[in-house]
């Protein structure tokens, strides 16, 4: 396991670090910050970004990317929704699952991929808005063959909460002084001057309490009258500073806590149970069916996925009834899916062979006998009576680029996790991961694997094929590989 970049104190005497100023939090305006780094730029294509971690350190959050080469970039940190975008010449994405692969931190999510020709993007969620303290590219060394790029991260702070207004003085009945202001003589109410400097003063009645024993009011001053009505002069000097000092500010409230992050998000998985009505796949031994057999595991796979309750799961088809290809492709498109599972069964002549098999889209069969495969699955419209379409070349085109980028990658990544936990409970072909041109794989934007479950020509296959209790653990099989997959790897763009 690599050490992730800037754990220790040390730094290495190359690396190249700026301070990134402090930016003000606008609530109207997306961009906070445009960063431009100049090094060595590499031709589109040519730059391999092969790690993607993250860290906490403290209250920072840290993010590394690391790549076999140092690249001009434009990093950028919006707040509506929080989030940083790092745009950089076009890249190849090949990001292993890795334990720091995780977001964590202010980070909450991330997807990567091409943006359009000539430039990728990388893509963070973040929990809250968030400022950076520090950034720095750390060249390739002995701890790691890579160049890294380092960017730490850590909220802003908290908006400052506007002062209350001192509050307004409660109306009064007519001819009721303001409070605070000292009481006329004779009226039953004592001021908080009128007791001796230093002695503890009485407890001020209510006005409710009743009729108060008046004491007997002093002569009235001969100077000037007071308004109609008879009300007396001015109280005395230290009744009067009483109430004409200054209004005590209210406490400040105290700082609202900080919101909690969102929930993480529930990825979206499609699972594609092959065949199905008119198109029954391969007849088995003992007349079992290939539909029969994929929809009963796409529906044991949904329940161990659903039971994690981390996936939205959907099934292409929830009965026996057929699909052309082109739907099943559709229904994970529709649904956002972040990953595309079809489920299929083999068979052959040699009644002998066994074992289950992982296949990914290429245009260029992998050997003969994945090619035999892709025909026969591709056909299935045909077979079915549907009217299959013509490509448009240009269309057909631009659709193979896109699978054989970021997507067919992630598709690896996948597929490679999928065949070792798969060995863990079914026994697999000698050469299990396989390439070919299905057409169900060819979504431009939806990582795609097709499982092959064993051989229904084969009795010991199709025997535990019909058994639920070992679909069901050939599901946890599968679980187990979506976690590690989603672990390491987010959605796409």
């Amino acid at each position: 396991m690599r050490r992730e970049a800037g754990t220790s104190t040390a730094r290495p005497p190359c690396a190249v670090r700026r301070r990134w100023p402090c930016v003000a939090l606008l609530p109207t305006i997306a961009v906070l910050l445009v960063l431009a780094v100049c090094g060595s730029v590499r031709a589109g294509g040519d730059l391999l970004v092969d790690g993607l971690r993250f860290g906490v350190h403290g209250p920072r959050t840290r993010i590394v990317i690391d790549s076999t080469g140092r690249y001009e970039f434009k990093a950028r940190l919006l707040v509506d929704p929080p989030r940083l975008v790092v745009d950089m010449p076009e890249a190849r994405f090949r990001i292993p699952p890795h334990p720091l692969g995780r977001p964590r931190g202010l980070a909450t999510g991330h997807r990567y991929g091409k943006l359009e020709p000539g430039r990728s993007r990388v893509v963070v969620d973040l929990a809250r808005p968030a400022r950076v303290v520090d950034e720095m590219w750390l060249p390739p060394s002995g701890e790691s063959p890579r160049w890294r790029w380092v960017l730490d991260l850590e909220p802003l702070p908290a908006p400052p909460q506007p002062r209350p207004a001192a509050p307004l003085l409660a109306e009064k009945a007519p001819g009721e002084p303001p409070a605070g202001a000292t009481s006329p003589p004779g009226s039953g109410e004592r001021t908080e001057a009128a007791g001796a400097p230093g002695q503890p003063q009485p407890a001020r009645p209510s006005r409710s309490a009743g009729p108060q024993s008046a004491t007997p009011a002093p002569p009235a001053p001969t100077g000037g009258e007071g308004p109609a009505g008879g009300v007396a002069d001015a109280p005395p000097a230290g009744a009067e500073r009483a109430a004409s000092g200054p209004t005590p500010r209210p406490a400040p409230p105290p700082p609202s806590p900080a919101p909690a992050p969102p929930p993480p998000r529930r990825f979206v998985v499609v699972i594609d149970p092959g065949h199905g009505g008119v198109d029954p796949g391969t007849i088995g031994v003992g007349g079992v069916l290939e539909k029969d057999i994929t929809l009963a595991m796409a529906k044991a796979l949904r329940a161990e996925l659903e039971r994690s309750g981390r996936y939205v799961v959907h099934l292409t088809r929830e009965d026996d009834r057929f699909l052309p290809l082109h739907e099943r492709v559709a229904i994970a498109r529709r649904h956002g899916a972040d990953l595309f599972v079809s489920i299929h069964a083999d068979s052959t002549d040699d009644r002998t062979v066994s074992g289950a098999s992982v296949y990914t889209l290429s245009e260029q069969a992998s050997d003969a006998e994945a090619e035999r495969l892709a025909r026969k699955e591709n056909v299935v419209d045909v077979l079915a009576g549907v009217e299959v379409a013509v490509e448009d070349p240009l269309v057909a085109s631009i659709l193979v680029d896109l699978v054989q980028r970021d997507t067919l990658n992630r598709s690896v990544v996948f597929a490679d996790l999928l065949s070792e936990e798969i060995a863990r409970v079914q026994r697999l072909l000698r050469r299990h991961r396989r390439f070919a041109g299905f057409a169900v794989l060819k979504a431009p934007d939806t990582p795609s694997v097709l499982l092959e479950l064993g051989y229904l020509s084969n009795p010991r296959d199709a025997a535990r094929l019909r058994d639920p209790a070992f679909r069901r653990r050939l599901a946890a099989a599968i679980r187990r590989a979506v976690d590690q997959y989603f672990d390491g790897l987010q959605m796409p763009l």
